[in-house]
């Protein structure tokens, strides 16, 4: 009967633990980061765009201050602005999310900039992405490297 009552109460503890555990981790997971993609390269390519979607569930806003992957010698945050009838691309400096809102990255609008490639992008692959926000911290994610012209269609799923 001990015997019984200890396996019980280790259940219980267990149980009590990912319960906690749990909680904590949907307190604080206030951002999604989705559908990370980026097209292939040529093989000469030095630079490269990736798309993520950025969702806040939380209560606060927070903003993308920088990323980072060990691909590339540096990440920009970019956006596209039509200037004089020509499209250009624009560093800035940091991304918000709003409260219950999004951040979508497209060609053609809001993208993450790959500077300095050590290698072209191959599809298939997925390489890691070190995403910095200002109040959720450092969010890590794998980017699917799809085939060229594939970002398109990554933007409809995940």
């Amino acid at each position: 009967m001990n015997v019984g009552r200890a396996r019980l109460q280790q259940a219980i503890a267990a149980i009590a633990a990912l319960t906690a555990m749990t909680a904590t981790i949907a307190a604080t997971a206030d951002l999604r980061v989705l559908a990370a993609h980026a097209p292939a390269t040529p093989a000469a390519a030095t630079s490269a765009a990736a798309y993520v979607t950025v969702h806040n569930v939380g209560a606060t806003s927070d903003q993308l201050l920088r990323a980072t992957t060990p691909l590339a010698a540096q990440v920009q945050l970019h956006r596209s602005q039509l200037d004089g009838g020509v499209m250009r691309m624009r560093p800035v400096a940091s991304l918000e999310v709003p409260i219950g809102g999004s951040i979508e990255m497209s060609t053609g609008g809001t993208h993450l900039m790959l500077m300095g490639l050590k290698r072209p992008l191959k599809a298939g692959e997925q390489f890691p992405l070190r995403l910095e926000f200002a109040r959720a911290g450092v969010i890590e994610a794998l980017v699917k490297v799809l085939p060229a012209g594939g970002a398109a269609r990554a933007a409809t799923g995940p």
